[in-house]
C-alpha cells in the first residue's frame, strides 16, 4: 500500500510538472522585445510628432507570479515656427529626437494564455532628450555664438521634454490590457490594444 500511495503521487507530480512545462512553454511565446508600429502623437505646438513602441517581456517563471515588463519609445518631432526669437526674419523648423521610457509587470489573465494583463509604475517614466538630437534649420543657428545655440537648444529640449511627458504617459498605459495575442511565423505578433488592431515585429531571437 505504502509503495502504491508512493507511485501515486509521483505520478501526480509528475503531470503537475509536465502541465508547468507546457503551459510555460505555450506562454514563453511573447518572451523578449517587440516593436509596434509608429503612432501619431498629439503633442501641444509640434506640427507632427509621431513614436514607435517597443515591449521587451521577461520570462514568466511561475503561472501563479507576474514577470517583468519594458516599455520604451523613440520619438520624432517637429515643429514650424513662425519668427524667430532671436530677430530673424524668415520662418524656421526645429526636429526634436527623444525617447521614453517605463517599466512594469505583467501576468496572463484568469484561464487565459491569450492576453494579458500590464502593471506599470509610475515611478519609473521618464522622458530623455539628448541636446545632440535637438536640430534647428539655418534660418537660427547661421552665424549664431555657441554660447546663444547651447542656450537655445538646453531651452528647447526642457520645453520638449515636459510636452511630450502627457502624450507619452497616454501611450504607454494604453497597453494596460493585450487582448487576443497571436504569434505568425514566430517573428510577428498581432493583439488587441485599447480597441485597436495591432502589430509587432520581433526585435532579435527568442529568449534574447
Amino acid at each position: 500500500m505504502k509503495v502504491s500511495t508512493t507511485v501515486f503521487f509521483g505520478g501526480l507530480a509528475l503531470l503537475g510538472a509536465l502541465s508547468c512545462i507546457s503551459s510555460c512553454a505555450h506562454t514563453d511565446r511573447i518572451v523578449g522585445a517587440w516593436e509596434a508600429a509608429p503612432v501619431p502623437l498629439n503633442v501641444p505646438d509640434a506640427a507632427d510628432a509621431s513614436a514607435i513602441v517597443t515591449l521587451d517581456f521577461g520570462q514568466i517563471t511561475s503561472s501563479s507570479m507576474p514577470a517583468e515588463v519594458q516599455l520604451s519609445a523613440t520619438i520624432d518631432v517637429r515643429q514650424a515656427v513662425q519668427g524667430d526669437p532671436l530677430a530673424a526674419t524668415r520662418p524656421w523648423e526645429q526636429s526634436v529626437a527623444a525617447t521614453a521610457s517605463i517599466s512594469g509587470s505583467y501576468a496572463y489573465g484568469d484561464g487565459s494564455d491569450d492576453d494579458i494583463i500590464i502593471t506599470l509604475d509610475p515611478s519609473s517614466f521618464i522622458v530623455n532628450i539628448d541636446p545632440a538630437g535637438v536640430v534647428f534649420d539655418n534660418n537660427v543657428v547661421t552665424g549664431m555664438e555657441s554660447s546663444a545655440l547651447d542656450s537655445l537648444t538646453a531651452a528647447c529640449a526642457d520645453r520638449w521634454r515636459v510636452l511630450l511627458a502627457g502624450p507619452m504617459r497616454e501611450v504607454f498605459y494604453s497597453y494596460g490590457r493585450m487582448d487576443d495575442i497571436k504569434i505568425h511565423h514566430n517573428d510577428l505578433m498581432s493583439a488587441g490594444v485599447n480597441h485597436r488592431d495591432c502589430s509587432f515585429r520581433r526585435l532579435g531571437t527568442p529568449g534574447e
